[in-house]
């Protein structure tokens, strides 16, 4: 698996409510993790040292640290941060739509609303994030903290739709199972091309719809 060979900057998005000083921090956070990209894409992940990102980035090694604690942070870009996007999503799904669905919605508009050159740049770090945690047991760790705290994030957001708290275990398994499957589609995806993250999410969801629906597999 190649990682995608044009890399473009991540670019921050204009935040007419930031000060100045907090615009600095978003464009030198911004700058570290575009010099990561290319670093881990030209020499790898394991090979690549804080002190050469920092350089790239025209920063001091002790400046990254103010903005990632370990190296592997700068893998999950900003996942943590669309937490808070992902968790409106959910709650502004069609009521209609049954859990699974809910949750399929919600990671696909979270795509659909990505420009084309920032869905690059997400592909390019999802390869990389990928092939790091064949390599690493520390990514491989981050990787899954992040799948489960994505899985308690839908479902307490599922369990509020339903008037649960805490969330039921019937809610809770429908998220796990939902993460978990969007986590294939990630691996999918970094084996795929750049625009096809929405068609993966849709199809991987479509066949847990069908093996639910047959008696002879649950």
């Amino acid at each position: 698996m190649k990682p995608t060979a044009a890399l473009t900057s991540l670019k921050p998005r204009p935040e007419p409510g930031f000060d100045l000083r907090t615009r600095r921090k978003l464009q030198t956070r911004r700058a570290l993790q575009d010099a990561a990209i290319r670093l881990f894409a030209e020499y790898g992940y394991a090979e690549t040292t804080v002190a050469e990102i920092a350089a790239l980035a025209e920063v001091g090694e002790r400046t990254f640290f103010v903005h990632f604690p370990t190296k592997e942070d700068v893998l999950f870009f900003d996942m943590f941060e669309n937490w808070d996007e992902f968790h409106r999503l959910i709650g502004a799904a069609p009521k209609k739509l049954s859990d699974l669905s809910t949750i399929e919605f919600a990671l696909v508009r979270m795509h659909e609303d990505l420009e084309d050159e920032e869905m690059l740049t997400r592909h390019t770090m999802t390869q990389l994030l990928v092939r790091a945690s064949e390599a690493s047991s520390v990514v491989r760790g981050k990787r899954m903290q992040y799948a489960n705290t994505s899985a308690e994030l839908a479902a307490e957001v599922l369990g509020r739709r339903h008037g649960e708290e805490p969330p039921s275990l019937a809610t809770s398994t429908v998220a796990e199972l939902a993460m978990r499957t969007f986590f294939l589609c990630v691996n999918e995806w970094a084996d795929s091309e750049p625009n096809d993250m929405i068609p993966i999410v849709r199809r991987r969801f479509d066949a847990v719809r069908r093996v639910a629906r047959d008696s002879k597999r649950i």
